[in-house]
């Protein structure tokens, strides 16, 4: 009877196991966990995109979208190039920054990122970062 137990626990536990569905994980790696714009040494929030998935053959791209500022990014030459407050790339690092040509920044506000498919536009999974003004003036990243 005991061996019964343990033959019906251990392909229950089998069965589990090869069931169980592995989500896609998407994460935003920040390189600063505050910023501000008299801060000379960087242009903003460096944004890194990171995407683990069980599908290796899925082709995607990166989508970011923020509700405050805008996005830029270094050029080869070192230029800052400003970007929209919606962009789409292959996962280089962006940088977030207020825009000053906006009112001031409510805050807090977020700074989403979802991994699209290419092949049918589905979105594979998203994740998000929140950021707040502080006293100080500095903009703080809150995960």
């Amino acid at each position: 009877m005991k061996k019964l137990i343990i033959f019906v626990f251990c392909s229950i536990l089998v069965v589990s196991c090869t069931t169980i569905k592995k989500e896609n994980k998407v994460k935003i790696i920040v390189g600063i966990d505050k910023y501000s714009p008299i801060m000379s040494s960087v242009p903003g929030i460096p944004l890194i995109p990171e995407y683990y998935s069980n599908e290796n053959s899925k082709t995607y791209m990166f989508q970011w979208i923020t509700e405050q500022g805008h996005f830029i990014k270094w050029d080869d030459n070192y230029k800052i190039i400003q970007l929209e407050n919606i962009v789409k790339n292959n996962g280089e690092k962006i940088f977030w920054s207020i825009d000053f040509e906006q009112k001031e920044e409510e805050t807090p506000f977020r700074i989403w990122l979802k991994v699209i498919d290419l092949e049918t536009e589905n979105i594979l999974g998203e994740t998000k970062v929140s950021v707040e003004k502080n006293n100080e003036g500095f903009y703080v990243i809150k995960k």
